[in-house]
């Protein structure tokens, strides 16, 4: 598609695929820009600045290292500028403005964000799903998460949104749509944190964790997300020891996640994991055939799927399901859970390799 003539856009010698803004409004690093961005902006529309940004090309540039959005080989395509005939290897590339890459072309993209590193974790944004519509479910897990280490928490009201409306899916966005609108949201709020917790009310969470986390996270360079409630089933069997495992989901030959599947009541995504997902396809709700939490733990099954990404799970679960009233059992985690007097920051070092 062509572009609109812009009194602000200026070619860089040597990159085809990138521009110099020179409007005083465009806020990016270096002023650079991408041929989707400048397709968004508007500012060609309206009358020229009253000062042009001196024109500076960039220097260039080369990323290193794996992007964390680069996939699996797709095909080959001729090479343009090479002699002969040469044949480049072409990639998927998850990031949502792209489909797919080159080596070459991945080493100069704007876009190229490095792979996640262990104990690359400071800062986070924590946000709980209030589901049950019960205040004191609402309450414990507050109070849990900041025994945990996250005093500050962003709460949303998703008791009432509606379920998904088959007929109508744009209309009805049901808990999956809700959890992606809390992510959403999350990201608006706290553009940079480097991690984002998201859980539903009911969920209790051992002493130390954020600390425990801190040193732990990222256990993979692509991870989708990290499961802190566990696996989907686990039994009493599964939590008579507490050294703690790290145990990676995967995909039987259908494309279902197996036995391992994590259980979705409290997950921890990196930052470009959370801006990939809000952009995935995965996020409309009105192909999910299920409701309520069953419904989010599809929606991340089939985005997981699609992007390649990895999930991983604690075993026992670092997070769960607690019961409110005497007599009650608890959710479906309950009885593999460490216990909200384990303290997770001692147990640094106790956590195995995923198999």
């Amino acid at each position: 598609m062509a572009f609109v003539p812009c009194h602000s856009r200026r070619e860089i010698p040597g990159q085809p695929q990138l521009y110099f803004c020179a409007h005083p409004k465009m806020m990016v690093k270096g002023n650079v820009v991408t041929r989707s961005i400048c397709r968004q902006c508007k500012y060609c529309h309206e009358p020229p600045p009253n000062e042009f940004l001196p024109y500076r090309p960039p220097p260039f540039f080369e990323n290193d290292g794996p992007c964390f959005y680069l996939g699996e080989q797709s095909g080959t395509r001729d090479c343009r500028t090479c002699r002969g005939s040469v044949k480049l290897k072409v990639f998927q590339c998850h990031h949502p403005a792209h489909q797919e890459t080159t080596y070459e072309a991945c080493k100069h993209c704007r876009d190229y964000t490095p792979q996640l590193d262990k104990g690359s974790v400071s800062t986070w944004v924590v946000g709980l799903l209030a589901a049950s519509g019960e205040d004191a479910h609402v309450d414990r897990t507050q109070q849990s998460l900041a025994r945990a280490g996250w005093p500050n928490t962003h709460v949303f009201d998703v008791a009432s949104a509606p379920a998904v409306d088959s007929q109508s899916p744009n209309s009805r966005i049901g808990t999956w749509g809700s959890w992606v609108t809390a992510i959403m949201h999350l990201l608006w709020q706290e553009p940079y944190a480097q991690a984002y917790l998201i859980t539903f009310d009911g969920v209790v969470f051992c002493k130390g964790l954020r600390s425990f986390l801190q040193r732990e996270l990222w256990p993979a360079g692509d991870l989708g997300f990290v499961s802190l409630t566990g696996r989907r089933s686990m039994s009493a069997n599964d939590s008579t020891d507490t050294s703690l495992t790290l145990v990676k989901g995967g995909w039987d030959s259908a494309g279902v996640l197996d036995e391992r599947m994590p259980n979705i009541g409290a997950v921890v995504l990196p930052n470009p994991a959370a801006r990939a997902l809000v952009s995935h396809a995965a996020m409309r709700a009105g192909h999910l055939e299920s409701t309520g939490v069953e419904q989010v733990a599809r929606g991340l099954r089939h985005w997981c799927r699609a992007s390649s990404l990895a999930v991983h799970h604690w075993e026992p679960a670092l997070a769960g399901f607690a019961p409110i009233e005497p007599g009650d059992k608890g959710g479906p985690n309950a009885s593999a859970f460490v216990g909200v007097e384990f303290d997770a920051e001692e147990a640094v070092g106790q956590a195995g390799n995923p198999d």
